[in-house]
């Protein structure tokens, strides 16, 4: 009498789990943040510490947008709604970025720029909002391929974890695009452009790949692949 209602504690759990992973990632997050800014405003400390904890910051908000969509890879190939994960992922993007502004606010590095700072972190928050959902759509796309292919073949190459991989890609691709955007204001403004600024442009772009790419891709699938197993599916 009591199995019908096991599936539903399972993806409920695994729900909160998710949530709880994300909301510890974006606290983490903001944590290496605010170490970082201390850092770099501190003569003392040395430049490669700032250095390295402003690489682990943008790392682990790239982690936390991966896990995001691993986990709703996870659930569209379970077959469970997609809405509950989604908004989750999005209300954990808004405390992350809640908390940013209100950390900012209280060490005083807002000064006047207060009304400025709220448009730009909702404009951010939107930005993560629309890729996310982009990235959702190439999961559900994958999905509906997965379940017309006719042969175990076609059906390995629309694959949850292969799904989860991809779905990491819109949001990656529109982080180079935007350096692109940034390169070429640079180009159009400055002449005469160094091998030092050169080996910046290019460290940049490997930077991005990088984060938003290789490793995102990792995290999501393994994300993934870590809640499918809980329901015996990888």
């Amino acid at each position: 009498m009591n199995q019908p209602s096991q599936p539903k504690r399972h993806g409920g759990a695994a729900l909160l789990c998710v949530f709880f992973v994300l909301l510890l990632l974006a606290a983490a997050g903001r944590a290496v943040s605010y170490f970082s800014a201390a850092a770099a405003s501190d003569i003392a400390c040395p430049k490669w510490l700032a250095s390295l904890a402003d690489y682990g910051a943008e790392l682990i908000a790239a982690l936390r947008v991966a896990v995001g969509l691993g986990a709703l890879t996870a659930f569209a190939y379970r077959g469970r709604k997609i809405a509950p994960p989604f908004l989750l992922c999005l209300a954990a993007a808004f405390l992350d970025y809640a908390a940013r502004f209100v950390i900012d606010s209280l060490s005083g590095n807002l000064g006047d720029y207060g009304t400025i700072a709220v448009f730009w972190l909702l404009g951010e928050f939107l930005y993560e909002t629309v890729f996310t959902a982009a990235g959702l759509w190439v999961i559900l796309s994958m999905r509906r391929r997965f379940r017309e292919a006719d042969t175990p073949r076609r059906r390995a190459k629309f694959a949850p974890l292969i799904a989860a991989a991809l779905a990491v890609l819109p949001y990656a691709v529109s982080r180079v695009l935007a350096e692109i955007w940034y390169l070429v204001s640079f180009l159009l403004t400055y002449s005469g452009v160094t091998s030092t600024e050169i080996a910046s442009i290019v460290g940049s772009f490997l930077r991005i790949l990088a984060i938003y790419g290789a490793f995102g891709m990792i995290a999501s699938r393994a994300a993934a692949r870590i809640l499918l197993r809980r329901d015996g599916r990888a």
